[in-house]
């Protein structure tokens, strides 16, 4: 029984190794066969390894499409947005200005974009409309005769424009935003156009600004700068006139007036601009943040008690009245380029009579003001935005300024969804469209947008272009720009047909001809038609200068050969349709171009597979400037101040040049790869695209000194592109180490001296580390 019981056990046994080996030889074969079938199989692939290449025929295709849907069905939208917006005086913070912005933002939603909109309570100033501002004389008795009330004069004979003018009687008053409210009675003094080197003449004439009443022409800087400086000197107030010679008819003389509006675009004797002289950008009760509910305020007193506004009264009047203020004006006669253009009068600088300015200006309150901003989504590149900004208030109907502007944004807004609809294309990175608010008064609405979204514009802003008066005249494009876009504009407007006949009886068929013909110098670029240096005259100057995004800004000029300036009906009541009809731009034809321009622009920038940047173009300038800053500061004698400071100008200058010169063999290495993608010419892979485009992106903002350029200005950060101490509306390169300099040379005491030029080694250093930060940002490893 034992020996049964055992041979059992060694059968099982004998079983079970059997088939125990048996199934592994059929696992092996299976696991095999999966192997054999899986090595056939087709991997999965890499999506960063996909090649993309630029369809430049779809670009063309596109862009022509774009051209012809304005050209052939824009104008009847053009005009009905046109009439619908300037019918009524909308300054920022009336009830006129949100019906404006709700209209815009209704339109927008009809095209099918996504709209938002960004409220702020800011701080501004309204004139007493019933009280119009005014200027008296006394008279030999005692008695004040009055010399101006305060209005404008609505011109007879052309029945649509009274009908248009006389809609609404608030854009006959004269007033400056942010002037102060009161009365001062004083001697007048003649301060030519307010410049620094004015007020000195006046210095070293021994005439005294203390006490007095000045009186200063419009033109050739900022109106604010011109306040602050009267005001600095001891000036009771200041009555901004626009002279003839410069505003004016060329061939004015004698009483002969018939070539002034509405027989030209010249300004008429009853005409006067208006505009702010608040000497920061966006608001100044929260400045640095946005006008949010949880922000902190300074209180309004202490603005209007500071320096930031004018504690004087300021007001703006026409050469009709000017005339009479030069007419009882017996002082010394003034320097030959202070003459100007009133007919009949001796220019003098003193007065022996007294005047009273009065302003009735309402205390300044919080009010609410609104961006109407909209979305046409990209496809592959959402989150990537190229933005495109006009603001919509105005002094008055805002006809040219800037609503010319608006018909335009909306224009664009409709043609790229029209052709987006019909084709199904759609650009692959996001254009933001936005309608900001305010910008008279201190460029609030958009400085107050760009605080608020910071850190969103720090990630995914690629580029912003704005038009403010998109046509000012009808003869050639004015631009100002950022070098990284310089290419970008010049490529776009080879593309849009000349909208002038004259031009195009001249040969000059596309605006870029008219561009090359009448501005054939370029600043910097040899063979490229000139565009300025940005400055703070309109909405993109906060996303330059404290965010770090690329910008432009484009409008359409007139003749620069007739004179300097030609926009002469600048913030006066005459901007109504009329005017832009009958005088500016007949028949829309330069506000179809400058639509055309903006949404080819915009197309380029959304929906190449590259940004196309053109990063050899910064390097350039890059290179000038440095160049020119070393010009600069051995003319000043800064070399030897240095070096008494135990500093070594020559080496921080070489090293600076230095750098200057590796930023460009960067910049030539990134650029051929750029070239090549957006050509056509070779595939990238989706890592390569995306890495070309983050160095593109973040290049602006390796410009970006966080502190701000020194301590006096925390709002101005980019080390390459910021305005003049003495002129907002100046645009300067290496702004804080020329500031520094200009600071310095204008001290009045050592320890002031010393700190500025401290700032000027800080400042040169600061410069340089921008250049090495953006030199390795470029660097592409790997590509």
């Amino acid at each position: 029984m034992g020996m049964q019981k055992e041979r059992q056990l060694i059968a099982a046994l004998v079983f079970f190794i059997v088939l125990t080996v048996g199934l592994v030889v059929a696992l092996v074969i299976v696991a095999t066969r999966d192997s054999n079938n899986n090595n056939n199989a087709p991997q999965q692939s890499d999506p960063y390894a996909a090649q993309l290449k630029q369809d430049n025929q779809m670009v063309s295709t596109i862009g022509q499409k774009l051209r012809q849907e304005i050209a052939d069905n824009g104008l009847n939208h053009m005009k009905k947005n046109f009439y619908t917006i300037t019918k009524m005086v909308h300054v920022a913070g009336t009830p006129e200005q949100m019906a404006a912005l709700q209209y815009i933002r209704d339109t927008y939603a009809s095209y099918g974009l996504e709209v938002m909109t960004t409220d702020y309570d800011v701080m501004l100033s309204y004139p007493n409309y019933s009280q119009p501002n005014t200027v008296s004389m006394q008279m030999s008795n005692g008695s004040w005769n009055l010399i101006s009330n305060g209005l404008g004069d609505i011109p007879l004979g052309h029945p649509n424009l009274t009908a248009q003018l006389k809609a609404d009687t608030r854009a006959r008053n004269w007033w400056n935003g942010y002037g102060a409210n009161g009365v001062a009675t004083g001697k007048l003094v003649y301060a030519n156009y307010g410049r620094v080197v004015d007020f000195q003449y006046l210095d070293n004439s021994n005439i005294s600004l203390n006490g007095s009443i000045v009186a200063i022409r419009y033109g050739d800087l900022f109106r604010g700068n011109k306040v602050q400086e009267a005001e600095k000197r001891g000036a009771l107030a200041v009555i901004l006139f626009s002279d003839p010679i410069d505003y004016g008819s060329p061939d004015l003389s004698g009483s002969d007036l018939n070539n002034t509006f509405p027989n030209s675009v010249f300004m008429p004797p009853g005409g006067a601009q208006r505009g702010s002289v608040l000497e920061t950008n966006g608001d100044p009760l929260t400045p640095l943040y946005p006008s949010k509910p949880y922000t902190y305020r300074i209180d309004i007193s202490d603005v209007v008690n500071g320096v930031t506004a004018p504690n004087i009264p300021v007001m703006p009047m026409g050469y009709r009245d000017a005339a009479t203020l030069f007419q009882n004006m017996n002082g010394p006669a003034v320097p030959a380029g202070w003459v100007g253009g009133i007919p009949g009068v001796n220019y003098t600088l003193t007065s022996s009579v007294s005047f009273k300015v009065t302003v009735n200006a309402i205390t300044p309150t919080r009010q609410r003001i609104r961006n109407v901003i909209a979305f046409m989504r990209g496809t592959t590149e959402p989150d990537k935005y190229v933005l495109l900004t006009n603001h919509v208030d105005a002094w008055t109907f805002g006809a040219m300024d800037p609503n010319s502007g608006t018909v335009a944004i909306l224009e664009t807004a409709r043609a790229l969804t029209t052709v987006a609809n019909a084709t199904g294309w759609r650009p692959r990175r996001t254009i933001v469209f936005c309608s900001v608010d305010a910008e008279e008064f201190g460029l609030i609405g958009s400085t107050e947008f760009a605080e608020e979204y910071l850190k969103v514009l720090q990630q995914r802003a690629v580029a912003l272009v704005n038009v403010d008066v998109a046509v000012a005249g009808n003869v050639v494009i004015g631009v100002e720009s950022t070098p990284s876009l310089y290419n970008t504009i010049i490529k776009a407007s080879k593309l849009i047909p000349n909208p002038n006949d004259n031009e195009l009886s001249a040969g000059r068929k596309t605006i870029y001809d008219s561009w090359m013909f009448y501005f054939p110098n370029s600043s910097f670029i040899q063979g490229q038609p000139y565009m300025s240096i940005p400055d703070s005259g309109s909405d993109q100057s906060h996303f330059l200068s404290y965010v770090g995004v690329p910008c432009a800004a484009l409008g359409y000029d007139c003749d620069p050969n007739i004179r300097r300036d030609c926009y002469e009906l600048y913030h006066t009541m005459y901007e109504v349709p009329w005017t832009l009809e009958n005088i500016i731009d007949r028949g829309y034809k330069a506000l179809t171009a400058m639509s055309q321009l903006w949404t080819e622009v915009a197309r380029d920038l959304a929906d190449s597979l590259v940004i196309p940047f053109n990063v050899n173009d910064y390097a350039t300038v890059l290179t000038q400037a440095i160049s020119g800053l070393d010009v600069y500061l051995k003319g000043k004698g800064v070399p030897d101040l240095l070096t008494n400071s135990n500093a070594n100008y020559s080496a921080i200058i070489v090293n600076l040049q230095d750098a200057a010169s590796r930023f460009s063999n960067a910049a030539t290495i990134i650029q051929k790869n750029i070239d090549a993608v957006n050509s056509g010419e070779s595939s990238a892979s989706l890592r390569q695209v995306e890495m070309l485009n983050s160095r593109l992106m973040g290049l602006e903002r390796a410009f970006i000194n966080d502190r701000g350029l020194y301590a006096n200005r925390p709002d101005a950060r980019h080390v390459m592109f910021a305005t003049s101490i003495h002129d907002q509306y100046s645009g300067v390169l290496c702004a804080g180490v020329y500031d520094s300099a200009e600071y310095y040379f204008e001290s009045t005491n050592d320890i002031q001296r010393s700190a500025w030029l401290k700032s000027i080694q800080v400042t040169l250093s600061e410069l340089q580390f921008a250049v090495e930060s953006a030199i390795l940002l470029l660097k592409v490893t790997d590509y």
